[in-house]
């Protein structure tokens, strides 16, 4: 950790990456060449009603991915508030707030299990109504002083992953359809046949909660608002089969 990142390598590393597999490939490269082992992007923050959930990029673990949903810890979080009044890097865990008894020290005990044991996570703000968050993290401790001299370069990265993600949302619809996962092709299926989040939920074995998460990140991959639309979509491009 004592030998800075060269920043500026972000720069030519990432500007022919075109697509949403090119770009995780070299993220996932570059972290690790920095110190990191994980790293997630989410725009989103909260959740709107219609969606109910952001829309998440990276390759935290996906246990953890899934128990955070469930917990609804996005309510609990600090890193969301953060990022939502402020625009400046947060680093975790927070030491003043694990050392007290209450749901953000359990939130970062729990943390601590997936192996997520220290990052930073930074705000990112426009264009436009472009709200997002970029978070990197280390399987291994190390001091605030150490991660905090990675910052800078680490801020420059989240705004590169940025824009990137919104020019491959906003202008290769096809591209961002072919990235729905199995379980999300799974509860576009049964809501096309009437099934509620609860009844899937009860037939995949996993919570109601977990049900809205998929179907909410399947309607922001195809660019739609509602359940309804996103199996409209779905169906008419191919992506399930009834």
């Amino acid at each position: 950790m004592n030998n800075p990142p060269k920043c500026l390598s972000v720069f030519t590393e990432f500007s022919d990456s075109f697509s949403k597999e090119a770009l995780y490939k070299e993220i996932s490269i570059w972290i690790r060449r920095n110190g990191f082992r994980y790293w997630i992007y989410a725009q989103g923050f909260p959740p709107s009603p219609l969606t109910k959930s952001p829309f998440v990029f990276g390759n935290y673990p996906d246990d953890w991915i899934q128990h955070y949903f469930e917990s609804d810890y996005i309510h609990v979080d600090p890193t969301i508030q953060h990022c939502r009044e402020r625009v400046t890097p947060y680093i975790w865990p927070p030491t003043g707030q694990i050392r007290k008894p209450g749901k953000i020290r359990e939130f970062f005990n729990e943390a601590r299990q997936f192996r997520l044991l220290r990052g930073i996570t930074f705000p990112l703000h426009g264009p436009g109504k472009y709200r997002g968050l970029f978070s990197v993290a280390l399987d291994h401790f190390v001091s605030e002083r150490d991660v905090s001299e990675l910052a800078p370069c680490m801020m420059l990265m989240g705004s590169m992953v940025h824009e990137k993600i919104i020019t491959i949302l906003d202008g290769d619809q096809e591209s961002s359809d072919r990235q729905l996962t199995p379980r999300e092709q799974e509860c576009l299926t049964w809501a096309a046949i009437g099934k509620s989040s609860w009844e899937i939920g009860k037939l995949l074995k996993i919570t109601e909660r977990t049900v809205n998460f998929h179907l909410g990140n399947a309607g922001r991959k195809l660019g739609v608002a509602s359940r309804q639309s996103a199996v409209a979509h779905a169906v008419s491009r191919g992506l399930i089969i009834l």
